[in-house]
């Protein structure tokens, strides 16, 4: 089933009760949540402290931490019992990825490593059993509101390709950066599960009108 998750790294975290509320209304299912580090990105964002607030009013949200940190590693346990029901961690920040995913997997939660736009697929195939959702960023993180790299499609391509190749169809594809309503219906099509979405939401006034039109999209998948 395709879905879309926001990301509220551009939310106005003073409404966001309200924000999860109109999430609830609409079905969204998961929440994306931006660590960054100001190391491995150009930019800082918030911790496990903030996540821990906001898992007062996540319901039946769920809670994947998009960790854009050097190390992750150090810090797995800490955005788990912030509240994390997913960890996603950048094949290029960590030294050891496999023992890193086994670490997420230890706390039951659902574990997924994310590439850069210059990494190739590849780099995955050691690891593909301990995964349950490959991010795909299709833009240099860092910051929001960046414009789509459209080489990002033939990685999807090579990324359908590999899982099938390995009978490891049961991963996610997911995808983050410069997603909007008009490339969502072909980024479905290419093979993405989940589209993670900020600018495009949080930009727009009318919040429950512009959660309403990408589910029209959705639903028809």
């Amino acid at each position: 089933m395709k879905e879309i998750s926001p990301s509220i790294l551009n939310a106005d975290l003073f409404k966001i009760k309200k924000i999860f509320k109109s999430f609830a209304s609409a079905n969204i299912k998961s929440v994306h949540l931006d660590i960054m580090d100001g190391v491995f990105v150009p930019n800082i964002s918030f911790g496990p402290m903030l996540i821990k607030q906001l898992s007062k009013y996540k319901k039946n949200l769920q809670f994947i931490s998009h960790l854009m940190i050097i190390n992750p590693e150090r810090y797995i346990e800490d955005f788990y019992k912030a509240g994390s029901d997913g960890i996603i961690i950048h094949q290029e920040a960590t030294t050891h990825l496999h023992s890193t995913l086994l670490k997420i997997k230890s706390f039951n939660i659902r574990a997924g490593v994310s590439i850069n736009p210059s990494t190739p697929v590849s780099v995955l195939e050691d690891v593909l059993d301990l995964l349950d959702e490959v991010l795909i960023m299709s833009v240099n993180p860092g910051f929001g509101g960046q414009k789509f790299i459209e080489h990002s499609y033939q990685k999807i391509e090579k990324l359908v390709t590999l899982f099938e190749d390995h009978d490891n169809e049961n991963i996610a594809i997911s995808i983050d950066g410069g997603v909007n309503i008009n490339n969502l219906p072909k980024l479905f099509n290419y093979g993405v599960d989940v589209a993670i979405i900020g600018s495009a939401i949080f930009k727009n006034k009318d919040l429950e009108k512009t959660l309403s039109e990408f589910n029209k999209i959705t639903e028809r998948r």
